[in-house]
């Protein structure tokens, strides 16, 4: 399973789609939170916290999800080398999970950069304004408890169809389902939100674990040679 993982990140971290979107989301993280004259930023507003990032970084996240997500089958099955993963000695069981923590892991370094440049435009650009490290902190755990949520949505969109562009776009169908939903607090909206109060709620922890868990079943009962 080790092996599967890491040839998964070398796979995603040299791909030049993956590195795309990861650098269109870091350009889009410091458009919307520092400089946007079209929504309230971090200097507009006077506020030191991350609601201006938490207010747009659903479809942002739901887009570099369902990139990432791509290179767990559906190019597997355009390169025709889908079948020989059940060649290898792992069970399915770690087939599915070495793919999604190998694009859980890239997930992580796309993201981390928009919390250290939060902090390096702050220090040197605008050290008057203070910032509350401890809301940022448990901003960007919401941010990524989403991600990786959307993650084990997407992994198993991919599963369904053999055309690449096919499993996108059903992949960010399923996605937007969850971030549209307006059914109570079924959507992701409202629990990513709740990240940003500065409070680790493990009511939201357990929504984005269980869409995870159940994600990642979902995607081990699906897989089988075609």
């Amino acid at each position: 399973m080790k092996e599967l993982f890491f040839k998964e990140i070398k796979t995603l971290m040299s791909s030049w789609l993956a590195l795309s979107v990861a650098l269109a989301f870091q350009f889009l993280s410091i458009w919307f939170l520092w400089i946007s004259p079209y929504s309230d930023t971090i200097v507009s507003a006077g506020v030191a916290d991350w609601y201006p990032f938490l207010n747009w970084v659903t479809l942002p996240l739901m887009l570099v999800c369902s990139v990432l997500s791509l290179h767990a089958f559906a190019e597997e099955m355009q390169r025709g080398t889908y079948d020989a993963l059940f060649s290898l000695p792992v069970s399915y069981v770690q087939i599915a999970i070495a793919k999604y923590y190998a694009a859980a892991a890239v997930l992580l370094f796309v993201l981390i950069p928009s919390l250290f440049q939060t902090f390096l435009i702050r220090y040197f650009a605008l050290p008057n304004i203070a910032l509350d490290y401890g809301v940022f902190l448990i901003s960007f755990c919401g941010i990524l408890l989403c991600g990786m949520a959307f993650l084990a949505l997407g992994i198993f969109a991919t599963l369904f169809a053999r055309n690449i562009w096919v499993s996108w776009v059903l992949g960010l169908m399923i996605m937007g389902v969850f971030a549209q939903s307006v059914v109570g607090n079924f959507g992701v909206q409202a629990h990513l939100f709740a990240f940003n109060r500065g409070v680790f709620s493990m009511e939201d922890f357990f929504y984005f674990l269980n869409i995870i868990v159940i994600g990642i079943v979902l995607i081990t009962f699906k897989l089988k040679p075609r």
